[in-house]
């Protein structure tokens, strides 16, 4: 009875069906929360009503993680408990790892392109930064593939990936401008076809041989 924060592998969560063992062991562990003593937040003290439970409506991003609890100190917060000195109230959830953090057990940083939460160690990885040495944009992983070069694995932001980053209007296969000029014809380039009709689609390789 002293267990006090599960957390499951994601793809357990991430699934339209899911298996109704999982959705049992879901239901028992709310009935143990439930019936233990109340739960009070961390931070005001206030009475939670069986804070702690897991969410079990099925379909989103917060499907089987606990209701407002930190999954590194097992803390719970409320969610009427505002801001201040730069810390966050309650608990958010990162995007990237899947877990919810206290302001206590990490920054949380906003995506930059889409306004989506991360931790800070999601975020500092090198692959949730721009690529571009001038520019010091942080974005989930979520929009990360939107602009990821498939030859060399380097991101750009929304704003640099206009200057940078090259995608064939056919099959949206995403190259940077210098692999495409490493690469030559295996890049993503101009259609010289296209260009003499004025529409000046680019294109990799594979489907330039298709049209």
């Amino acid at each position: 009875n002293s267990l006090k924060h599960l957390q499951f592998p994601h793809v357990w969560r991430n699934t339209e069906s899911p298996d109704p063992r999982f959705i049992e062991i879901l239901d028992d562990y709310n009935q143990m929360v439930e019936n233990r003593d109340a739960t009070f937040c961390k931070k005001c003290n206030h009475n939670m009503h069986n804070g702690g439970c897991m969410e079990t409506g099925r379909g989103g991003d917060w499907f089987a993680l606990q209701e407002d609890t930190c999954s590194v100190c097992a803390n719970n917060y409320c969610t009427t408990c505002k801001a201040d000195d730069n810390h966050f109230g309650g608990v958010r959830l990162c995007l990237a790892c899947q877990r919810r953090y206290c302001s206590n057990c990490s920054t949380m940083v906003e995506c930059e392109d889409c306004d989506n939460m991360c931790c800070v160690g999601c975020t500092y990885q090198s692959q949730n930064h721009c690529a571009s040495p001038e520019c010091m944009r942080a974005f989930c992983n979520e929009c990360r593939p939107y602009n990821t070069c498939q030859h060399c694995g380097k991101s750009w932001c929304n704003d640099c990936s206009i200057r940078l980053h090259l995608r064939c209007d056919m099959c949206n296969e995403r190259c940077c401008a210098e692999c495409s000029e490493k690469e030559g014809t295996n890049g993503v380039h101009s259609c010289d076809e296209c260009i003499r009709n004025d529409t000046f689609d680019s294109l990799c390789q594979t489907c330039r041989l298709r049209k």
